[in-house]
């Protein structure tokens, strides 16, 4: 009250601000990461590859890390394929539930070189059993869609939210990734390159500056559940 009395609408605005930033503080967890450091390596992240090519070949051995349609350039994956070509599955395998932060969901952040109009690429989440064989319940996946900030900017980000079934159906594994398909007739997909992949705990992510290598990672703080700072 101090402030008000000598300062007048000046200290309110002071004593509004520092609440604010008060709450902001203690609402939301807050973390800086150097990008070297950051785990987001699609090869890292999506370290395994099925690919089903149109010459007739469905055997596992065969199509389990064929790399011919989504081919591993550095620490990147390029997707080339023309139609009819085949279908192709980068991903990641896990038998383990999520953080307890997400809230019993996968969460996935994927950034692409671009999208392109009327293909069919898509985030799937795919449970099995204990022998690999397609659990009692339906494969999620969403199909992914071009998005713009505006007409000049286009933004190449998306993040992706599955509920984990391990645990529950006889489901022991399950597969989270990006589909890219071009069988019967679908468009081809030219020089699609996933350029970074996060898998694990839920965060927002801000770029400090345009041209500085750390990054803010940000998320509101769960009553039960300590956040680190």
């Amino acid at each position: 009250m101090q402030l008000i009395e000598i300062f007048g609408g000046t200290g309110a605005v002071v004593i509004g601000v520092m609440g604010c930033i008060w709450k902001i503080i203690t609402t939301y967890g807050f973390k800086i990461i150097e990008n070297e450091y950051f785990d987001n390596k699609p090869i890292k992240t999506l370290w395994n590859n099925w690919e089903e090519l149109n010459d007739g070949i469905k055997d596992a051995q065969q199509c389990h890390k064929r790399r011919l349609l989504a081919v591993t350039e550095g620490e990147k994956i390029r997707v080339n394929m023309k139609k009819n070509q085949g279908y192709a599955f980068v991903y990641l395998e896990s038998r383990n539930e999520p953080p307890k932060v997400n809230n019993g969901k996968h969460f996935m952040r994927v950034k692409f070189s671009s999208i392109p109009k009327e293909v069919d690429i898509r985030y799937k989440n795919i449970p099995f059993d204990e022998n690999w064989n397609f659990a009692n319940l339906d494969i999620f996946e969403t199909k992914i869609y071009p998005k713009r900030w505006c007409c000049c900017f286009k933004s190449k980000v998306y993040n992706f939210e599955s509920e984990c079934r391990i645990g529950k159906n006889n489901v022991v594994w399950e597969q989270c990734g990006i589909s890219f398909d071009t069988r019967n007739d679908k468009n081809a997909i030219k020089d699609v390159v996933i350029e970074e992949v996060y898998y694990g705990e839920k965060w927002n992510f801000t770029k400090l500056c345009c041209i500085s290598s750390r990054t803010l990672l940000w998320r509101k703080k769960l009553k039960d559940t300590k956040t680190d700072n």
